[in-house]
């Protein structure tokens, strides 16, 4: 059986999102998050993506006004098969995140350095 790794990140994240929930039925402003998770085995992958992030995702985010996006790497010992990387990031509304993937496969720069 595999053991899931960091369970302790996921579940810290998973508190910041209620909490925010919370917050939002007491009447104060509405904040929804997205968590997106990476998986890869090697070190070429890794590579890969750390510069995907970097250099192509990360620039094109803040260009379209997305702020306080935080990367976080699961530690994992040497033998783990699958090593797991997250981006966190808040997003405005589910209709700004929708048309925020159209913007990005519209975006010459972001295409490129991708």
């Amino acid at each position: 059986m595999m053991k899931l790794p960091s369970c302790k990140l996921f579940f810290l994240l998973c508190c910041l999102f209620l909490t925010a929930t919370t917050y939002s039925r007491n009447g104060a402003k509405r904040e929804m998050y997205q968590l997106t998770f990476y998986r890869y085995s090697n070190a070429a992958q890794e590579t890969v993506l750390n510069n995907y992030l970097k250099n192509a995702l990360l620039p094109a985010l803040h260009k379209y006004g997305y702020k306080n996006i935080a990367v976080f790497r699961f530690i994992a010992n040497d033998t783990a098969a699958v090593k797991t990387m997250v981006l966190y990031m808040p997003i405005k509304s589910l209709e700004a995140n929708v048309a925020l993937a159209g913007k990005l496969n519209r975006d010459g720069d972001y295409q490129k350095a991708g």
